[in-house]
């Protein structure tokens, strides 16, 4: 079992390298209708060989999840075209609200806990508005609208706290910041300034927070 979940992990990584390295050589791009769709492959293999451990509504949930993120996946990719840029970001929208109903199952809202959370959510989203509000235009409300199902999404990831195992919380709550994270960058790329290194950046946080979060759910 060791070796497999090794083998499991070096595969997913040479994945995810692999669409770096086609993200940043001219001419390979093209490749990445390959290698990214690769990425959320694996981890319906990886929840398809869990089956067996994992409850009828979680497995549909998570295949309803992972289905989403390839499909948004699949339309960035043609980026070019504003329609399909819509159909990406209504996809990432829905796979968001898919993990908060995986989350939510085990959720204990403490007070305190909420404050702490509640004002570094308001930080974080004040920041972030405010390095790409000058670019949004005709975005401006859809991406409102995104980011409380991100925050939301975040934020049932944080009050797992005690309600599952520890390894299960820690991999969810961390994946769901570097998902949180990707996203910011993708935001931040399209609608203001780029950021050095960001095609450095997209993929591995994207890749291993929606590692993390499948893993965690899995073994919860």
């Amino acid at each position: 079992m060791k070796e497999r979940t090794l083998l499991f992990y070096l595969l997913f990584a040479i994945i995810v390298l692999l669409d770096v390295m086609f993200t940043n050589v001219d001419g390979w791009e093209k490749y990445r209708m390959f290698s990214k769709p690769s990425v959320i492959g694996s981890l319906m293999a990886l929840v398809f060989a869990n089956i067996p451990n994992i409850d009828l509504k979680t497995q549909r949930l998570l295949f309803l999840l992972l289905g989403l993120l390839l499909l948004g996946d699949i339309f960035f990719l043609t980026f070019d075209s504003e329609v399909f840029f819509l159909l990406g970001f209504l996809c990432f929208f829905s796979a968001n609200i898919v993990y908060i109903l995986l989350f939510h199952e085990h959720v204990d809202y403490q007070f305190g806990r909420v404050v702490v959370f509640s004002m570094f959510v308001l930080i974080y989203a004040f920041f972030l508005m405010r390095t790409i509000v000058d670019g949004l235009g005709g975005y401006f409300y859809p991406l409102v609208i995104f980011m409380v199902a991100a925050f939301n999404m975040m934020q049932a990831s944080f009050f797992r706290w005690k309600q599952v195992n520890s390894r299960s919380y820690y991999m969810v709550f961390i994946g769901a910041v570097l998902f949180l994270l990707s996203e910011s960058i993708v935001a931040v790329e399209k609608f203001a300034d780029p950021i050095p290194f960001t095609d450095y950046l997209i993929m591995p946080t994207y890749a291993i927070g929606h590692l993390l979060m499948v893993k965690g759910i899995l073994i919860e």
